[in-house]
């Protein structure tokens, strides 16, 4: 799976801001639900829809059928310069199983999206790291600020939930430290892959 399969499909909604991530149907501007398809819509009816409303951006919905996981993990980059710093638990995961990641709207957490299976949702702290991977019930913000040493592919990322799992199970969180550095393409890097090329809107930024 690639971006481009993922934006044809209608799954996309928005979101207000990185304060207000509450899902929002583009095309009324109106509440939506991760739980209902009807709310849902195309990424390009999302974006056009962000930019009508004057909404922040849009994201995805986890539907549970396709294969398709998230891991979410908050507070884990430091910004250094031009580039950030990761901790080594985000390190660790990307190196296990890489597949498309970017920055999240906050601009201190990941999201690794790729294909796995999931038995149950996860909610939890590693070394103050906040994680949660998900597979349905769920949206991804989307930004498309990604990390320029990830792949633009949608992958296998099986080792890095079994991973996660185990941490959890074997409550191995004081062998995770901090940091480890790397760089962040932006939109001077790639037009293509900038979500704020796409969207226009100067407000639909910081």
């Amino acid at each position: 799976m690639n971006l481009e399969d993922l934006k044809a499909q209608r799954r996309w909604v928005c979101y207000h801001s990185a304060e207000d991530k509450a899902p929002l149907n583009a095309r009324t501007g109106k509440n939506a639900k991760s739980t209902d398809a009807s709310t849902w819509s195309t990424y390009a009816e999302a974006v056009a829809g962000a930019k009508r409303y004057g909404f922040a951006g849009v994201g995805f919905v986890f539907i549970g059928d396709d294969g398709l996981v998230g891991i979410d993990l908050d507070d884990c980059l430091v910004q250094d310069g031009e580039g950030y710093q990761r901790s080594k638990l985000a390190k660790h995961l990307m190196e296990l199983a890489p597949s498309y990641t970017e920055v999240s709207p906050s601009g201190t957490g990941l999201h690794i999206i790729g294909t796995g299976s999931l038995e149950s949702a996860i909610k939890t702290t590693i070394n103050g790291d906040k994680v949660e991977v998900y597979n349905h019930g769920r949206y991804f913000t989307f930004t498309e600020e990604y990390v320029d040493s990830a792949p633009l592919e949608i992958c296998d990322i099986q080792h890095a939930i079994n991973e996660v799992v185990d941490l959890v199970a074997e409550e191995r969180n004081d062998s995770w430290t901090k940091p480890a550095p790397f760089a962040v393409a932006t939109s001077s890097d790639d037009e293509h892959y900038s979500f704020l090329g796409l969207l226009d809107c100067a407000k639909i930024g910081d």
